[in-house]
């Protein structure tokens, strides 16, 4: 169900791997649906900077962050479909 999602939002808590949600994440990465809220210590950060890098991936740190940027991509979509 994830390919018929216009955003993913997936949360990287610091002390776990959260394992599952990096297979989300590898399979969000390169759609432009995906972003990730990643604590400040999370394990598997630089792998998180990595995929960043190549798909130009939205990573936030904290909550503020993630609603500016759940906005500000809500209004992007919105503005595309209303373009159409």
């Amino acid at each position: 169900m994830l390919h018929k999602a216009d955003i993913v939002v997936t949360f990287f808590p610091r002390g776990t791997l959260s394992l599952i949600s990096l297979l989300q994440f590898g399979l969000t990465a390169q759609t432009g649906q995906a972003i990730v809220y990643a604590q400040d210590g999370y394990p598997k950060g630089g792998y998180l900077n990595a995929v960043r890098g190549i798909y130009a991936t939205k990573i936030v740190t904290s909550e503020e962050d993630l609603k500016n940027a759940v906005i500000e991509k809500m209004e992007k979509l919105l503005a595309e479909r209303n373009a159409s």
